[in-house]
């Protein structure tokens, strides 16, 4: 790719920035997904494999290159990526999601995939950088971009990066990384629980903007995974569907929470969603544009994870992947997995928010938390104050502090009747507390996972 056509694509991107400064973009990006989720019955993606990719470059390689550039560009807000390589999709496809991955998730920067690049100029204008003018489109707004050309060498090929500023199409810093000639493998021998939903989140963003719908104003709804012999032994339905919830929300999806899941499944009677019969009506109760289902199963000394992402609004396939676990790490990650109610429900009984931290919903935790303190507070507040009136009164005698007889007894008289006004809201504020901190007990133990 020659400097005009790098000037090209970032003056094409630069073009799409200000639809983000529309004040009702977000509304209208929201409603076009759902339109988009709706229509894109027409063809169903095939299943991506995340193991089948190669590996074409080191990650740490790719960091190293990655990390001066970046900084020559003074904290870039929001990079979009895009690599060329017309001669092997897959090794383009493999470095795009190398490049996705160690900046979103080692850089942590904001991200537009390649997947919604190409969406929103075309594949030929992405691969190309000509006549895409004409297809400017909202919701790229990314003040950056790494364009990745793959061009030979005498050792094979290498990976040529260039950050250009969309603003005014100047190449700001530029590397070169070589390239693994053989493209290993990417099935690690300790492949985790964490990297496998890693990669499927990765794909299923990809797959959810390569439809048109934008991430970002997209609600999407995680039922647990369905599991069979030692997978659900391992309880492997609920830990990947946390795991993936995680990797999803780190993508930037709006994911439902998890107690109001169960709540939406129990409603429908609902224990497991397996097929796509239920979805609409799963949808609409929680607000969600989509539902990922997914099946865990073992093979051989691996586990196979599928997902599927569903469009609530036709049922539509949006997009579907696949990933292996080795077998050996999962067990022990599992054995881990050993939250009950009971031990949820003992955390909030020895501190309130306790149960509701560990059973990993944070603002419950902080509404129990700081209610049960806050009237424990006020509970000790007014005892203390009572007691001391109480002792006062008790003590009070004529001559004590100059008081006559006549003083000395209207004074304690008032304390008297201040004691009685305080004990009486230290048993009222005392009641309170014991209501907040059973109430977070039971919440607790409802909400907690179900391990049987």
């Amino acid at each position: 790719m020659d400097r005009s056509s790098l000037l090209k694509l970032g003056l094409v991107l630069f073009a799409v920035v200000p639809a983000r400064a529309d004040a009702g973009a977000t509304t209208a990006t929201a409603t076009a997904a759902t339109a988009t989720a709706a229509t894109a019955t027409a063809a169903v993606e095939p299943v991506a494999d995340v193991d089948a990719l190669p590996r074409f470059v080191d990650e740490g390689v790719l960091l190293d290159a990655l990390t001066p550039m970046l900084a020559a560009a003074r904290e870039p807000a929001r990079l979009a990526v895009i690599v060329v390589d017309e001669t092997d999709p897959v090794r383009r496809t493999a470095l795009e999601r190398a490049l996705v991955r160690v900046l979103r998730d080692r850089r942590r920067e904001d991200v537009v995939t390649p997947s919604l690049v190409r969406a929103r100029l075309g594949a030929q204008a992405a691969a190309q950088a000509e006549g895409a003018a004409s297809t400017a489109a909202a919701g790229l707004a990314a003040d950056h971009v790494v364009v990745g050309d793959v061009v030979p060498s005498a050792d094979g090929a290498v990976l040529a990066l260039k950050l250009l500023s969309t603003e005014h199409g100047d190449v700001v810093a530029s590397e070169r990384v070589a390239l693994d000639g053989g493209g290993a493998r990417s099935t690690a021998a300790a492949r985790s629980v964490g990297v496998a939903c890693a990669d499927l989140a990765d794909v299923i963003a990809e797959a959810v903007e390569a439809s048109g719908v934008a991430v970002r104003a997209h609600r999407v709804g995680i039922p647990p995974l369905q599991a069979t012999g030692a997978a659900k032994a391992a309880r492997l339905d609920r830990f990947l569907q946390a795991e993936l919830s995680d990797a999803l929300r780190a993508r930037g999806f709006l994911v439902v929470e998890r107690s109001e899941l169960s709540k939406a499944m129990d409603q429908l009677s609902l224990q497991e969603l397996t097929g796509t019969e239920k979805v609409a009506e799963l949808g609409a109760l929680l607000g969600a544009q989509s539902l990922v289902l997914g099946t865990v199963a073992e093979a051989g000394d691996r586990f196979v994870v599928s997902a599927r992402v569903i469009g609530v609004e036709g049922a539509a396939v949006l997009g579907a992947a696949k990933a292996t676990i080795e077998r050996e790490g999962v067990v022990s990650m599992a054995a881990v997995e050993t939250r009950t109610p009971a031990e949820a429900a003992l955390r909030s009984a020895v501190a309130p928010g306790w149960g509701q931290a560990y059973n990993g919903e944070g603002v419950k935790a902080a509404l129990f938390g700081v209610s049960t303190y806050a009237a424990l507070a006020g509970t000790v507040a007014f005892a203390g104050t009572a007691a001391w009136s109480s002792q006062r009164y008790t003590t009070l005698r004529p001559g004590q502090d100059g008081l006559t007889a006549v003083e000395a007894s209207k004074t304690a008289a008032g304390l008297r009747e201040q004691a009685n006004v305080l004990w009486t809201a230290t048993a009222v504020v005392g009641g309170l507390t014991a209501s907040l901190w059973t109430a977070g007990i039971a919440d607790a133990l409802i909400a907690a996972p179900d391990v049987d």
